[in-house]
């Protein structure tokens, strides 16, 4: 039995407040209908549903007051308009190997999560899950986190994030399994996904409030599994005080995304089995991997602030850009160790094409590679501009970047910074 069920009902539908606990069924139930739905009281489900909002494809639906699952958390599917609103200061989701939230097909409403307080946990479950279409999908508001140890903790495929965004305190997928731990893959141009952690440590490699997503495995070239964070045709990606390590293809991967942001955040372990030109891979696997040779990996902007960046199996840190422009990625104060035996330079950055790359890399360290510490390399009708280093107005504070390479296998003889120019590479 269900706490509330309204099928096929149109009208206007007000709880103002009480406690819908443990039933049978789900807690509300609003399937088919055009019904105007709005709720002040708890639900909690320790079975179902704590909300099913299904095939309502009309007028809106509020639930303010709190939401507890132990069971399989929130969902909303097949709604073709109106806006579906959860807004109460707590939704605590404890769902297993169930989803939190489960958002799927919803091509014309939106979807706001606000007021803070989403506590996703699951086992293998995905955290939040949000596929196949809606106008906007918003979450907003102070210390929501995910937690999913073996499963994806938040998917978005083939659906709008809003002009609110996405805003995380945390998220994590720490344990050795598949599934990529971040996956934002075609999420739209109004928003992005900001991990704030703590909002306040600034130190070198940060504190990871922001979450750690560590040990993900997978078959080479694989977009799903063994990857830490993948980016595909996404905006607005923010991610601060993070960790990431250890996963068997990339540590992040990004191919069309638009504005980037990665501060106080430490890449460790050996992120990528594989250095070598594979499919789409043509530059190996690594830490933080953007574009190929004929998708570009960054344009508009980027910033990469005081983080710590080790273990890439071929870069560290690669740019591609076969097209369009970055304008500019700043790199700033990071520290960038070994990359792997049999990969090649640390820091790279190319544009091919007709792309443009302006970059700046200052006050940086860089430990020892196999190749070149940072290579910088423009194809014949591209434009590139490059600040490395630099001077400030007070003497002793220059911007400069710290070379050495002690790496076992470095085959350069020494450390460098190499400016290429390539005709029709």
């Amino acid at each position: 039995m269900n706490g509330i069920d309204l099928t096929s009902c149109a009208g206007t539908f007000t709880v103002n407040g009480g406690t819908i606990t443990n039933p049978t069924g789900t807690g509300v139930m609003i399937l088919n209908g055009s019904v105007t739905f709005s709720s002040s009281g708890a639900v909690t489900d320790n079975t179902g549903f704590a909300v099913d909002v299904d095939n309502h494809d009309s007028n809106n639906v509020t639930f303010s007051g709190n939401i507890t699952s132990t069971g399989t958390g929130i969902r909303v599917q097949n709604c073709g308009g109106g806006t579906k609103t959860f807004s109460g200061g707590s939704k605590s989701l404890n769902t297993g190997a169930n989803s939190g939230v489960t958002l799927t097909s919803n091509t014309g409403a939106t979807i706001t999560i606000s007021g803070g307080g989403l506590v996703i946990t699951t086992t293998s479950g995905t955290g939040f899950n949000a596929t196949g279409g809606a106008t906007a999908v918003n979450v907003t508001g102070s210390g929501n986190t995910i937690s999913s140890p073996t499963g994806t903790a938040l998917n978005v495929n083939a659906t709008t994030i809003g002009a609110s965004g996405l805003t995380f305190q945390s998220i994590s997928s720490a344990n050795s399994a598949a599934p990529d731990g971040i996956i934002l893959d075609n999420t739209g141009s109004s928003g992005g996904l900001t991990v704030t952690g703590d909002g306040s440590n600034t130190s070198l490699g940060g504190n990871s409030s922001g979450g750690t997503i560590t040990n993900k495995t997978g078959s080479d070239l694989s977009t799903t599994t063994g990857i830490g964070i993948y980016l595909n045709n996404t905006k607005d990606v923010v991610l601060r005080r993070m960790t990431i390590g250890s996963n068997q293809n990339h540590g992040i991967r990004g191919l069309s995304v638009t504005n980037f942001t990665l501060e106080y955040s430490t890449f460790n372990g050996t992120n990528g089995t594989n250095p070598n030109n594979n499919g789409y891979d043509q530059y190996g696997e690594g830490c933080i991997v953007f574009g190929n040779q004929s998708t570009s990996g960054l344009t508009g902007t980027g910033t990469i602030t005081s983080c710590l960046i080790s273990g890439g199996s071929a870069r560290n840190l690669s740019i591609v850009n076969p097209s369009g422009t970055l304008n500019r990625v700043t790199i700033s104060g990071c520290n960038f160790g070994h990359n792997g035996a049999g990969g090649n330079g640390s820091l790279s950055l190319e544009a091919r094409s007709g792309a443009t790359l302006n970059a700046t890399v200052q006050s940086c360290t860089f430990t020892g590679s196999p190749g070149d510490a940072s290579n910088f390399t423009g194809q014949q009708g591209t434009s590139m501009d490059i600040i490395y280093g630099g001077v400030t107005a007070t003497p002793g504070t220059g911007l400069g970047n710290v070379i050495t390479n002690n790496h076992p296998n470095n085959n350069i003889g020494g450390s460098n910074i190499t400016l290429g120019y390539q005709w029709g590479l």
